[in-house]
């Protein structure tokens, strides 16, 4: 017999979010899990929405630092200017957010270890000396 595809209702209900998220202890299918429940959200249309929504934000915000006026068309001070830094890099942030998650979740490969044996097929080639070269 076929093996029934979970349902989202049943993918939802094996995320535990009663508790906070523990990724050091996380066995890696919970981690791989994370990463997959984030890469549909990058994907849905809700997230497109606020994705536009931010990056407009994001133009509307660098020109008053640029130009520095509000919106409203009143000169802004130094320190208006200075949180409207902090603003523009947290919506950046939040925007960067699910990569930066999928990335803490499933970490990528570590370089391979140095291979100094000149025979061997996984070493880094530039270590090989080529002796065809030498005369």
């Amino acid at each position: 017999m076929p093996k029934k595809k979970a349902t989202k209702k049943e993918e939802v209900k094996k995320l535990d979010l009663s508790k906070p998220l523990d990724i050091e202890n996380a066995s890696f299918e919970q981690r791989r899990d994370y990463a997959a429940f984030l890469e549909q959200l990058k994907v849905t249309a809700g997230w497109k929405i606020l994705e536009r929504t931010m990056d407009d934000n994001l133009q509307v915000i660098a020109n008053q630092i640029v130009e520095k006026v509000s919106a409203t068309g009143q000169p802004l001070e130094d320190k208006e200017v200075d949180e409207l830094r902090i603003q523009y890099n947290q919506i950046k942030q939040l925007k960067q957010l699910p990569d930066a998650l999928i990335d803490r979740f499933l970490p990528k490969e570590t370089t391979p270890e140095m291979q100094y044996d000149p025979y061997s097929s996984t070493g880094l080639q530039a270590n090989v000396l080529d002796m065809s070269n030498t005369t």
